[in-house]
Parts: C-alpha cells; structure tokens; sequence
C-alpha cells in the first residue's frame, strides 16, 4: 500500500529550489476556495451555531474550505444530538426504570461522529499539528567549546627555535 502523500512543508526528504517552488505551486492549485462555508438549511439552531463557530474559528488559521462542508455540517448534526442526548440522560438517568436509556446510544453514536469528523478537519490541536504546513527553520548549531582547541589549517603549532 502506498504511503499518503504530504505536503512539502512536511517532507524531511531534500529538494532543489525549483523541485520545492514546483511542488509549492502543484499544492497551491489543490486548494479550494472557501467563500461558501455557510451552515445548511437542515441544520437545527445549536448545530448552525457550532458550525459558524467553527468555521470562524478555523478561518483565523485558513484550515477549513468548501470541500469541508459535509464534513463540517456532520459534526455540527451530531454535536446538537450530543448535546440533546446529554440533556435527556441528565434528567432521566442512565437506566430509568431498570432499562438502558435509548439516548445512551444516540450519545455514543453522536461522540463516536464528533472524534471522527474532528479528526478530519483538524479541530484538535494534536489533529492540526499532523496538518500543519509550516515551514522548518534553519537554527544555528551551538558553537562547539573544545573548538578552540584545534589547530586550524596553517596555524603554528609549536615554536621551531625551541
């Protein structure tokens, strides 16, 4: 199985300038655009909510585009049916009357949902670490202190007239 490709920020492998300026502009022409991340009609008001939370969030660092939005529009659903399940087992318990509470299930299905479409769009900070496109920088290596004790090239090791 092939390995997935990264971004050429990300590559450890060593590249020319044009090699590195032509993968730049390939990377570049993959990007949509994201003038139409608006929540869908079908979305209840706490899931429009957390998707225009969302999406101003994520608009702050350029995470999310307009192939986002399905993803986005899920985990904004199933965000709202986790919050609604958490609120009928708060009031009703866990097991009411000896049986298992069917929101139980919603609330794991929802969490489930959550993680996965999270994941996908980078909403954690270990999830945009993995996305991450920043460029390396070059530090400069501590400076040696027994280097002063080699001799350099030329240099007069000891006297001749002794």
């Amino acid at each position: 199985m092939p390995r997935p490709a990264k971004a050429i920020a990300q590559q450890t492998r060593h590249y020319s300038r044009a090699q590195r300026l032509e993968r730049e502009i390939v990377e570049n022409g993959l990007k949509a655009a994201r003038d139409d991340l608006t929540p869908p009609a079908w979305l209840n008001d706490a899931a429009r909510k957390e998707f225009c939370r969302v999406v101003d969030e994520a608009g702050k660092v350029g995470l999310l585009d307009n192939l986002d939005l399905s993803i986005l529009a899920l985990y904004a659903d199933s965000y709202s049916q986790y919050i609604e399940a958490a609120q009928h087992l708060k009031i009703e318990g866990l097991a009411p009357g000896g049986k298992v509470n069917p929101f139980q299930r919603v609330a794991t299905d929802a969490a489930k949902t959550i993680l996965q479409c999270s994941t996908k769009l980078g909403l954690a900070a270990t999830d945009r670490l993995k996305l991450a496109v920043g460029r390396k920088t070059k530090q400069e290596s501590p400076v040696d202190k027994w280097l002063q004790f080699i001799p350099q090239p030329g240099a007069k090791i000891w006297d001749d007239d002794e």
